[in-house]
């Protein structure tokens, strides 16, 4: 069991280490045909957090779906989610497990944002078009 930060007072807990956890989200994401599936490892270039999971989903409702489908898998295999901000008609939803963050992003939002540009010194572990 990993053990992280906290966020009003609900504390990470998950039973995935954080790169497992990693690369379940991408697992998750590809069958729920996510696009452009980008995994950041910043380990070295943040303190927060991790890894960062980018992925582009085709629609607002794709977005929510996905979301939702993250979230409930996710808690079956003993992740809890610390917090998520933004809602699938904004174009940006983030999922927030500690040591990784998701982003689940509309194509307009994701080019607007473009966080890999921003993020371009951290290592790209995984890219899935």
């Amino acid at each position: 069991m990993v053990l992280g930060r906290c966020y009003n007072d609900v504390c990470e807990v998950n039973e995935l280490e954080p790169f497992d956890l990693s690369q379940e989200v991408v697992e998750i994401a590809t069958d729920r045909l996510a696009e452009n599936i980008v995994l950041l490892d910043l380990q070295e270039q943040a303190i927060l957090t991790d890894y960062f999971v980018l992925m582009t989903c085709n629609s607002a409702r794709h977005t929510e779906a996905l979301a939702y489908d993250l979230e409930m898998l996710l808690d079956q295999k003993g992740c809890k989610l610390l917090h998520s901000e933004g809602v699938p008609i904004s174009g940006w939803v983030v999922l927030d497990y500690g040591a990784v963050v998701i982003h689940l992003f509309q194509e307009e939002q994701r080019d607007y944002y473009n966080l890999e540009n921003i993020w371009s010194r951290a290592s790209q572990v995984v890219r899935i078009l």
